[in-house]
């Protein structure tokens, strides 16, 4: 543009100005569209005022929790971090992260459930005396409350004026509360009164959904408490330890620093399980939906002892009295409010055996549409894990092959045998061999399970099946072998030795996890079958270990009245990250003892809080497919 000068001798400078500008303008149009022919987005310049603009969001899009600010100021989630980055950070650096959701109650067969105020007061719908959610979760709003304001705030009186609805005034730069009326269609929110502006409008509908989850202890949550133990550093019988080594100091008395606290102590079911977190963090997503979640999920279950009958197993813990109602039962009774003993024909739940009843189960009824409080709109589940043995084959991998004292093994062997199975006993269950009486194939429970989700109402389309991971593997990918670092230190105190093999992991994985893994396809059942996490747990699995960090696997020890390496029971973090996502028997016993019982493994090879999280970002991917606010 230097050029101009010669420009302006001939067309006068006037003109020259003109085209002086016109030139800069296309100079910097050309430089803003680049490569990319498109116009890049440029920032507002210095000192010009941005347009003012309507923000919402419902002022509680997680109604399982009673408190509305408890996703971003308990959790402390934010829309668009995922739940895995949330776990190894936020969680792992507050363990106690959920203790205000927790609710402090006393449970006695004689004294029946109350808070230690003597009031029935929780901190979520879920209610652990009554093993029922309050009916208010269920239900659909007639209306829903939602939070306005207008960015960024101006000065002045505003008038917030919801379709026909009387209007609101307020400061224009304060956030209002405005209850906004449940339609199909959206309606206009016009606010006026901005100085400058003749009026702003936004269109507001929200969108409220109900999702149900079922399982065994892969959707419970289990080895996951909501808020773990925390261990004292010496026994009450010998207050310096200086008797003890090794792990004894964990099987001398002691007091807990903290007891572990649960959702649902019965079922170990906690609120870092992949349901739950799943459906939090799809609400914490989207500001303009709610998401109502219930799980029945319980350690212990199968399809047929447990959702369709109540669970003869104890669960996690018994708490003296037996089971009330099965999973399918309890979300039947919560479903169909007006006749919760249910409606429309019977579906049959009997066990089969190549086609003859074995007269082991009876029939179900669901729920027909009329009776419905509202419909359901997408059920999570994992079942199948217990229906084939999962847990007692793992165990019978590196469970007790003998004790230090030989002479009492006679006493082990036949306890043992009710423990464990084998890789081809799961076999037989997946496939249906004669052998295993009174139990159909996976595939013939499955097949019932459909006919439940139906009965109430649940098509397949709207089923979501997690599928199953293969825990057998380390931080190569490899299948696991024994190693020092395999976080067996409190097995090892019983027995000669955890014997985790190479051959029984390949034996566990031909045998039992891919023909489980086979069965969970989507071609089966026309489930959603959610399973992108399976290849990122491949390299966390039990045996995975990270060099860097050799203190996570290392179970507290004495020697000589000092702890090895200065590292103290009271210090263990249940929710430090780990390079494996499935919990070892000492992280069990470090995170899940409660002092009523010694070693209580029962709750080991469970997916870790990391692995929960991972797992429920992909169920939101899924989820969010189907479930976007309009």
């Amino acid at each position: 543009m230097k050029h101009l000068s010669c420009v302006a001798a001939q067309i006068g400078e006037g003109a020259a100005k003109v085209l002086q500008k016109t030139l800069k303008s296309l100079f910097l149009f050309v430089a803003a569209i680049g490569i990319t022919g498109t116009v890049a987005a440029q920032p507002a310049p210095v000192g010009q005022e941005v347009r003012p603009r309507i923000v919402w969001e419902v002022k509680n899009r997680f109604p399982l929790f009673r408190s509305e600010s408890a996703l971003p100021e308990i959790l402390k989630l934010s829309a668009g971090k995922p739940m895995l980055e949330w776990a190894t950070q936020t969680l792992a650096s507050r363990p106690d992260l959920l203790e205000p959701l927790t609710s402090d109650y006393v449970y006695s067969h004689k004294g029946g459930c109350k808070g230690k105020s003597g009031k029935q007061e929780f901190k979520t719908l879920w209610n652990p005396c009554t093993e029922t959610y309050d009916p208010e979760l269920f239900k659909l709003p007639t209306s829903h409350d939602i939070y306005v304001q207008i960015k960024p705030a101006p000065p002045g009186k505003c008038v917030f004026k919801l379709g026909s609805l009387p209007g609101v005034s307020a400061d224009c730069g304060v956030r209002v509360v405005i209850r906004v009326p449940r339609t199909t269609e959206p309606q206009a929110l016009v606010v006026e009164g901005i100085p400058g502006v003749p009026s702003l409008t936004e269109n507001i509908q929200v969108r409220d959904i109900l999702l149900f989850a079922f399982g065994d202890s892969f959707a419970s949550g289990e080895s996951n408490p909501d808020v773990p133990a925390i261990h004292t550093n010496h026994p009450t019988n010998a207050p310096t330890g200086e008797a003890l080594s090794g792990v004894t100091w964990l099987n001398s008395p002691h007091e807990l620093k903290r007891k572990p606290n649960w959702q649902d102590r019965r079922c170990h079911r906690s609120v870092l399980s992949w349901p739950i977190l799943a459906a939090a963090k799809l609400a914490a997503d989207d500001p303009h939906m709610v998401v109502r979640v219930a799980s029945w999920a319980c350690t212990g279950a199968e399809i047929s002892d447990g959702f369709y009958s109540a669970q003869l197993k104890s669960g996690a813990d018994s708490l003296g009295v037996p089971v009330q109602r099965s999973q399918f039962v309890a979300a039947r009774e919560a479903l169909c409010e007006k006749k919760p003993g249910g409606s429309g024909n019977s579906i049959d739940t009997v066990e089969h055996i190549k086609g003859t009843k074995s007269g082991m189960k009876g029939a179900a009824v669901g729920c027909l549409k009329a009776d419905r409080t509202r419909e359901i709109d997408g059920v999570l589940f994992t079942f199948g894990g217990n229906d084939v043995f999962f847990g007692p084959v793992i165990f019978d991998a590196v469970g007790i092959v003998g004790t230090h004292i030989p002479f009492v093994d006679w006493a082990i062997k036949p306890k043992r045998k009710k423990m464990v199975r084998t890789p081809l006993q799961a076999r037989a269950r997946i496939d249906g061999i004669a052998e295993v009486p009174f139990y159909d194939k996976l595939q013939t429970r499955y097949t019932a399970l459909n006919a439940g989700f139906a009965a109430l109402g649940v098509p397949p389309e709207k089923v979501y099946q997690i599928q199953y991971p293969n825990p057998m593997q380390d931080q190569n990918g490899t299948l696991c072998a024994k190693s020092k670092f395999d976080g067996m230190d409190t097995l090892e105190k019983v027995q000669r030795k955890a014997n985790l093999t190479k051959w029984e992991s390949e034996n566990a994985q031909t045998n039992m996890i891919v023909p489980l893994q086979d069965a969970i396809q989507p071609s089966r059942n026309k489930w959603n079958v959610v399973d992108g996490h399976v290849e990122a747990m491949k390299k966390h699995g039990l045996c995975a270990y990270d060099k860097n960090k050799e203190l996570e696997l290392a179970m507290p020890k004495l020697s000589s009245g000092n702890w090895v390496r200065n590292f103290k029971p009271s210090e263990y973090n249940h929710y430090a990250p780990t390079a494996r996502w499935f919990r070892t028997p000492d992280d069990v016993v470090m995170g899940v003892y409660s002092g009523s019982s010694f070693l209580p493994v029962s709750g080991a090879f469970h997916p870790s809080a990391q692995a929960h999280s991972a797992i429920a970002d992909k169920v939101v991917e899924h989820l969010k497919k189907r479930f976007t606010s309009p």
